[in-house]
This record gives C-alpha cells, structure tokens and sequence, in this order.
C-alpha cells in the first residue's frame, strides 16, 4: 500500500469516503491547469486582435487619478491626435503605477469610437495573460507533484 507524503504529513490512502470524493486527481488537476492556461492564450488572442483592428496614436498625459474599481487602478487624461483632429480625452490603463503628467504614452484607440482610447504597455497589454499562463503551469507541476511524476 503507497502512502503520500503532503507538507511533511503521511496521509493514508485509505481515506474517509468523503475525503476521497473531494479528491480531483491527476486528470482534474491536468484539466484545471490546461484550461487556466487556455484561458490564458484565449486573453492573449483576443489582445492581439484587438490592437490588429485599433489605430495607435502617441500622446501627452495631461491629468492624474485614482480609479474607484480595482480593475482599473488609474486613469489618465490623454491629449492626442486621432485622424487629424486634437483629442483630450480619459484613457484607460492597466498599469499599477501611475502616469506622469506631461509623459508620452503609446495609445490604442477605436477608428470608430476616438474616445475610446486605452494606455497601451507591455504590462498592460501581455502581464495579465502570462501570469494566468504561469498559474496554469504551477496547477500542472503542483498535481504532477502531488501525484508523483510517474504512473
């Protein structure tokens, strides 16, 4: 009979009916992590598409503030040329430090909509799909771990 050993802990595997219900496995483990990763690359994608359909613009920070929603920690008014025309307009930003005012910034915005204009970064673009890549990952190699690299 194999026992395993969890955070310097023998567990027996014979375990109580309900214990063992609650366990997810190797399989639940690799699914949960390729899905996390999926969701990942499906960010990604969705990312690169849409900067394949915005225009860029370069523009001058004008304004600072503090957002009252997590997702968007800071905004930002941005002065900006958009088809010939000056724009100043709020952008949306997923950096976690702020701008400065007067500092020049790459901007994506919507040919359709200029208004709609959004700070364009490595960090705001690329951070988020690569770190829920990343926690994908550790969910594989924790049920490798957990459940031995060979079977």
């Amino acid at each position: 009979m194999r026992t395993l050993a969890f955070a310097g802990m023998e567990i027996d595997p014979r375990l109580s009916r309900k214990f063992e219900g609650m366990r997810i496995g190797r399989v639940g483990f690799l699914a949960i992590g390729a899905l996390v990763i999926f969701g990942g690359l499906t960010l990604g994608a969705a990312k690169a598409l849409g900067a394949l359909t915005r225009s860029s613009a370069e523009g001058t920070v004008t304004q600072l503030g503090t957002s009252d929603t997590p997702l968007f920690a800071h905004w930002c008014v941005v002065e900006y040329v958009a088809d010939g025309h000056r724009m100043e307009h709020r952008a949306r930003t997923y950096l976690y430090s702020p701008c400065v005012a007067g500092e020049r910034v790459k901007l994506l915005y919507d040919p359709n909509s200029p208004s709609n204009v959004e700070i364009s970064t490595f960090d705001s673009e690329w951070f988020a799909c690569i770190m829920i890549m990343l926690a994908g990952g550790v969910i594989l190699l924790a049920g490798q771990w957990f459940y031995g690299w060979e079977s």
